[in-house]
């Protein structure tokens, strides 16, 4: 039957649905259970079916599709499959297709290259060939008995099998009910699938389609972190997501919870075991750039690590083609995403009004004879197509015509200060704008009219404009802009004989710094300032700039981040 319903819709349906695909490995630890009335049966032998039914061709089980750097968890579920099927007698066959497998791939187990998922050092030590295939034919209920059970459905049916506990039965059967025949790794739930989602929904730049859904995925998160919850806490990509989408959506959480991850060396203690560890630090870096205060001390450590870890595994080119890609992005412009940059699909959705209004745009220059100006870069493209990467939501198309000719007119100034003016002609301009009355009202109505543009044309933005909340994220943005451009432009103008930053900090320290020194006290005060303004935007308490309004001082600090 062929699908009604829009994206749009389909996409709100999937914030009630929880999709875990299932798992082999975990499938035939359930499938070990006996039953409590007849010891001699499975307690569920729906999932010893499955386990019938679902070997590979090559004679192993696992995840499919294939990967070939995942070997030993190809092993690892294939042993367990196998001591299963001896154990309740079943299945000759696939339990020689599956020793078959065992010993053809053994020596896997000691590639230090292969990914090495939970457990795999406990049921692969020092094992000969000989002795472990001793362990599948002969000694299953033993094996069973000293494997330790990391994940949430292994730990349930071990302790059913030995503590014959109700509620374990109750969770598995659960479990069963509604995936059928065969188990996830967890249950189910809705914190980490729905932060996946926000995450994507913000990375497309669609997300303010689905703000009341995105709200109560936040707020039910936020719940549970007040709480402690395990399902977030037991889980570093759990954790590290939540910090991050949470605090960026101003939401109080303290640097505190990720202070176990803040050395690598407890890190790597912790997360012993799992495949996807450059994923889970990539996350940790992720949430390491949230710093809002002054001293963050664990975010800073965490930062430190991670991104040093981050660099390394980019240099020794030991990631798939799409991770590498996506720590590449993140390391070359940390705190900045500006993702319809990147997106095919971003860019097409919005070429056909580009092009209109650049024409539009294009009339308003050549009406003011600014393209007669030799002396003046011509940066109307580069303007407008800058500001579609920070003001990108279609009703905001008369904001980025303020935009560009605002670019345009400023860019005309600085090369008329620059190269085009005379010193005479420069002080005059100056002292005209000194002299006029009309300047402060003027800036002002500008920004209320473009502010209440941006907050839905709500109206009451004179009393934000004019407040002390708008006037320090106005500044420390512009601080932002102002010296990342200067640091990366001081040593062509300094050959250029002119002043910026850099070189004016260094003359008012009497010239005992040296450029390095000037350059690393500037990046502090940029630091400063960024993490100022992103306290200042994910501020809820005592705000009186709307969201809409703060975001857009976000995005131009990662507009200034991502193109100097």
């Amino acid at each position: 039957m062929q699908c009604t319903k829009g994206p749009e819709a389909r996409i709100r349906e999937m914030f009630s649905k929880v999709e875990l695909s299932v798992s082999s490995y975990e499938t035939a630890w359930v499938a070990m259970v006996p039953s409590p009335d007849y010891p001699h049966q499975p307690c569920f032998p729906e999932c010893l079916n499955w386990l019938l039914e679902n070997q590979h061709p090559d004679g192993s089980w696992g995840l499919s599709p294939r990967h070939p750097l995942l070997i030993k968890d190809y092993l690892a579920s294939t042993l367990v499959c196998v001591i299963v099927l001896g154990r309740w007698k079943v299945g000759k066959e696939q339990v020689k297709k599956g020793i078959d497998f065992l010993g053809s791939n053994f020596g896997a187990a000691t590639d230090e290259k292969q990914y090495s998922p939970i457990g795999f050092d406990i049921i692969f030590p020092g094992f000969g060939i000989g002795g472990l295939l001793l362990i599948v034919v002969f000694e299953t209920h033993s094996a069973f008995s000293y494997l330790d059970a990391p994940e949430a459905t292994e730990k349930t049916a071990a302790a059913l099998t030995h503590l014959h506990d109700d509620k374990c039965f109750e969770y598995l059967h659960s479990l069963l009910k509604r995936f059928g025949n065969a188990v996830p790794t967890v249950y189910p739930q809705d914190i980490y699938t729905g932060l996946c989602k926000i995450d994507s929904l913000e990375r497309l730049g669609i997300d303010r389609h689905f703000k009341n859904e995105i709200k109560n995925v936040l707020n039910q998160t936020f719940r549970c972190w007040q709480q402690g919850d395990e399902e977030i806490f037991s889980d570093i990509t759990t954790c590290a997501m939540a910090f991050r989408l949470l605090r960026m959506n101003g939401y109080d959480v303290s640097e505190d919870a990720l202070s176990e991850f803040n050395e690598e060396e407890q890190f790597f203690n912790l997360a012993r075991g799992f495949l996807k560890v450059t994923d889970m630090i990539l996350e940790l870096y992720r949430a390491s750039q949230c710093m809002i205060f002054l001293r963050e001390t664990v975010l800073e450590k965490l930062n430190s690590w991670t991104s040093r870890f981050l660099k390394q595994e980019l240099s020794d080119n030991a990631l798939n083609e799409k991770l590498h890609e996506e720590v590449d992005c993140a390391l070359k412009y940390p705190y900045a995403s500006l993702e319809r940059l990147e997106n095919k699909r971003n860019i097409e959705h919005y070429n056909v009004e580009n092009f209109r209004v650049l024409k539009t745009s294009y009339r308003w220059v050549k009406e003011n004879r600014l393209d007669q100006l030799k002396f003046a870069r011509q940066k109307l493209t580069y303007a407008y197509f800058s500001v579609s990467s920070i003001l990108f939501s279609p009703e905001l198309s008369a904001a980025r015509m303020s935009w560009t000719k605002n670019v345009v007119l400023t860019t005309v100034i600085d090369d008329f200060f620059d190269v085009g003016g005379s010193r005479e002609e420069l002080v005059n301009l100056i002292k005209l704008v000194e002299d006029s009355r009309e300047i402060d009202i003027g800036s002002v109505y500008v920004a209320v009219a473009y502010f209440d543009q941006i907050n839905g044309g709500r109206g009451g933005m004179e009393e934000v404009v004019r407040s002390p909340e708008y006037n320090s994220l106005l500044k420390h943005m512009n601080i932002c802009g102002r010296l990342l451009n200067d640091v990366q432009g001081f040593e062509r103008e300094g050959k250029e004989g002119k002043m910026n930053s850099v070189l004016l900090y260094m003359i008012h320290e009497g010239g005992d710094v040296t450029e390095e020194d000037a350059v690393r006290e500037l990046r502090g005060m940029i630091e400063r300032s960024r993490r100022e303004v992103l306290r200042l935007v994910v501020q809820r308490k005592g705000s009186m700039v709307p969201k809409a309004c703060k975001d857009l001082f976000w995005r131009h600090v990662e507009y200034f981040i991502y193109f100097t």
